[in-house]
């Protein structure tokens, strides 16, 4: 068979003396509220809808503001030489506006395909 005594030494915490208050517990708190943080944290913006083929290759709307102003929302566009950039997105009409840093276009509505989180969310472009 196989031996565990180097699994089961690297799953223990460290030795300490246990009459010190510095030592102890404090080592598994600090370890509980990095785990945490890193569930908890969402720091990529979640996708709702996705256009891919002409004019673009790929383009990914999403919910988060970020640095659009309202009531625009974060956009991310892939190009079909390979480029990538972000802009923002609002609804007018029958189409989504794509403003990016370098150009601005335009897509109709039903190019766009709900993302399984948009599913979930009920989220529509309508």
């Amino acid at each position: 068979m196989f031996n565990l005594n180097p699994l089961t030494r690297l799953l223990q915490p460290p030795k300490s003396d246990p009459s010190d208050p510095a030592e102890g517990p404090a080592w598994w708190l600090v370890v509980f509220l990095c785990c945490t943080c890193v569930v908890g944290c969402d720091l990529a913006p979640s996708v709702l809808f996705v256009a891919d083929g002409s004019p673009v290759r790929l383009l990914q709307l999403t919910d988060t503001q970020g640095e659009c102003p309202a009531p625009g929302r974060v956009c991310f566009l892939s190009t079909w030489d390979g480029q990538a950039a972000r802009g923002c997105w609002t609804r007018e009409e029958g189409n989504v506006r794509v403003v990016l840093s370098d150009a601005e276009l335009t897509v109709p509505v039903a190019n766009f395909r709900p993302t399984a989180y948009a599913e979930y969310r009920n989220a529509s472009l309508d």
